[in-house]
């Protein structure tokens, strides 16, 4: 099936066990799916107690998950805007925005909060020197970042990279602990 699923303003508390956007639901018809979220002097964000699942990859019968984001009028804050608390696993990315791509004037990443989340970081903005899993503070849950992902290149933000500067080595754990 289709559907369209609006979120407006930063007041709405949603919580829900499983999302899928874009998922097959076992009918003859793709899944086809867009979350939008409406800016009204806030975000809401979704949290997902279990998994989510956008695009689910099937070539045969395929869905998508489209993502749209409204300013409404305003600007969104310069902070980091958290759009899915996912406390499962994530499999597949909203059609079109791969990791690091721009939406609403932001990046989008796959790898917010505690590693699995999705938000939306102001451009420029810049990280916070050491904040290795991007979740605004400098802690114990950053140094485990970099040991866990120590060597990894690509992504930006990349999960580990304290520094920001595209990889996770040495000067990472520096950044950490200053």
């Amino acid at each position: 099936g289709t559907g369209f699923f609006n979120i407006t303003g930063g007041s709405v508390d949603i919580t829900v066990g499983a999302l899928n956007i874009g998922a097959n639901d076992g009918t003859l018809t793709d899944g086809e799916g867009t979350l939008q979220f409406i800016y009204d002097g806030g975000i809401s964000t979704i949290e997902v107690l279990g998994d989510v699942t956008l695009n689910d990859g099937n070539d045969v019968v395929g869905g998508f998950a489209d993502l749209l984001i409204d300013e409404n009028g305003g600007t969104l804050p310069t902070s980091e805007i958290e759009l899915i608390d996912i406390g499962g696993t994530l499999t597949g990315t909203f059609q079109g925005l791969p990791e690091g791509a721009t939406i609403a004037g932001r990046t989008l990443s796959y790898l917010g909060g505690d590693g699995n989340d999705i938000v939306l970081t102001a451009i420029g903005g810049g990280p916070l020197l050491g904040d290795a899993d991007g979740d605004g503070d400098v802690d114990g849950d950053d140094l485990i970042a970099v040991q866990t992902e120590f060597g990894a290149t690509g992504a930006t933000p990349l999960l580990g990279d304290a520094d920001g500067d595209g990889d996770v080595d040495g000067d990472d754990l520096i950044a950490v602990q200053t």
